[in-house]
């Protein structure tokens, strides 16, 4: 898919009866890169979340490509063009790599996984391995791998250089 411009107009959202972001307003135009930056507990996951339709939404626009996506499920934003990789990065923990892999093809034939390897060799490597296999580093490859095979027109990408640890490991 093409770059497609990105709108955000006065966006407040969060979870449950709590607003964690207020009167958020911004443009990304096609083909450009924007960086969020802010130290934890700022709302940078609960933008993108909110982005992806993961969050609940107080008030607020979100155009895609010109097109209100601000009322669609997070399923629909992915059709129209929004990649979107979590902290968390979500892999299938049961499926293998190349399953993973499969379930960000979208439409596309299943021989398009090769452009994933070409990205990512480990990926191509570890194919036969099950997602909860994978060390932190190669979920993230794979988590973005599964987001880039879907050609998103903008693709969001939460702490894309953190290594991940369970909470309980967190200091």
């Amino acid at each position: 898919m093409p770059a497609a411009p990105l709108e955000v107009v006065n966006l407040s959202a969060g979870y449950g009866p709590t607003r964690v972001i207020e009167g958020i307003s911004f443009s990304v135009p096609a083909g450009a890169r924007l960086a969020v930056l802010g130290r934890n507990g700022m709302g940078k996951t609960s933008l993108f979340a909110t982005l992806a339709g993961q969050t609940r939404r107080f008030e607020g626009e979100i155009r895609l490509g010109g097109r209100d996506i601000t009322k669609e499920p997070s399923a629909t934003r992915a059709r129209a063009g929004l990649g979107y990789v979590p902290q968390t990065r979500d892999v299938f923990p049961t499926l293998t790599v190349e399953e993973n892999l499969q379930v960000g093809l979208k439409d596309r034939p299943k021989d398009a996984i090769e452009e994933a390897y070409g990205m990512f060799p480990r990926l191509k490597e570890r194919r036969r391995n099950l997602g909860n296999q994978l060390s932190g580093g190669e979920q993230q490859m794979l988590s973005t791998a599964r987001s880039i095979l879907g050609k998103p027109s903008l693709l969001l990408l939460d702490e894309p250089l953190e290594v991940w640890r369970p909470s309980s490991a967190r200091s």
